[in-house]
């Protein structure tokens, strides 16, 4: 795995956090890493959310 830089959480939380939702029961769960990114967002990323968001509410088909 790249470096991933993140100067509040670190990768290896990110990832202790993701599995213990998991195990949690949360199953619509992804952990994603954008290099780069640092404790901030970018357009990708909420890109991303977006879809996923739409994905679990069934809005994915076009409107029109």
């Amino acid at each position: 795995m790249e470096e991933v830089s993140d100067e509040v959480v670190t990768y290896r939380n990110g990832e202790r956090s993701a599995e213990f939702l998991r195990n949690s029961g949360f199953s619509y769960l992804n952990f994603k890493a954008y290099n780069g990114l640092g404790h901030h967002t970018i357009p990708e990323e909420v890109d991303d959310v977006s879809k996923w968001l739409r994905a679990r509410l069934g809005l994915d088909r076009s409107c029109g």
